[in-house]
């Protein structure tokens, strides 16, 4: 499937921080992977930002997940014009705080 992202506009940039994009992180992954895609709700990032010490994979880069989940519920709502309620019938969760 095809990937395209209405968070961000340019995937070869890493979201986080602008360097090039070494990897398309699907924000929504594990049994949700296929919804990200679907949807639209994935990012470029570096080697840093995807696995590396800090990384959205790693147990140091938790908060940034949780951030970046946060983003892509906002981002999946408005773009669909869909509720939270909508939200959490398709990804099984509310991300929002």
């Amino acid at each position: 499937m095809k990937r395209f992202s209405i968070i961000q506009d340019d995937m070869s940039r890493c979201y986080i921080c602008d360097k090039p994009k070494q990897h398309i992180h699907e924000v929504f992954f594990g049994v949700n992977r296929n919804n990200s895609i679907k949807y639209g709700l994935v990012v470029g990032l570096c080697l840093d930002h995807h696995t590396g010490y800090n990384g959205v994979h790693t147990i140091r880069g938790s908060e940034l997940n949780k951030k970046l989940k946060e983003i892509a519920q906002n981002k999946f709502m408005e773009h669909y014009n869909k509720s939270e309620k909508d939200f959490i019938k398709i990804f099984g969760k509310n991300y929002l705080k």
